[in-house]
């Protein structure tokens, strides 16, 4: 990461999204992966992004390298108390299965999507 920039701030990584999206002329992204963990950005921000970023389409998979796995189950812990759409639970139909390596450990979660209004 360049020093001062946060890689995982809201603002960053949605004109990432949108960036991508023009410069790959598609109407989604396969797997939004964040390589690298902001330290100074909080999790609830980079998780909002994600959940965003799933919810109108723009991405279809989400994936993190190079995390530890205490900040991901802290990631997956947030995810529920604030409602976003990544879960740790198996769920519905069309939930879609992520698994986050770290080492020797992993850690599993789904992300789900409602065909509300579909």
């Amino acid at each position: 990461m360049a020093p001062g920039k946060k890689e995982l701030s809201r603002a960053y990584m949605m004109r990432v999204v949108e960036t991508s999206l023009g410069r790959l002329q598609t109407e989604y992204i396969d797997l939004y992966q964040s390589h690298r963990d902001d330290p100074d950005t909080p999790i609830e921000e980079t998780l909002s992004v994600y959940d965003v970023s799933i919810s109108d389409g723009k991405a279809r998979e989400i994936g993190a390298s190079a995390f530890s796995a205490a900040r991901l189950s802290e990631a997956l812990r947030l995810s529920r108390v604030h409602g976003l759409t990544i879960s740790s639970s198996a769920g519905a139909s069309r939930a879609r299965s992520k698994r986050f390596a770290c080492g020797s450990s992993s850690v599993s979660f789904r992300t789900t999507h409602s065909s509300v209004g579909s």
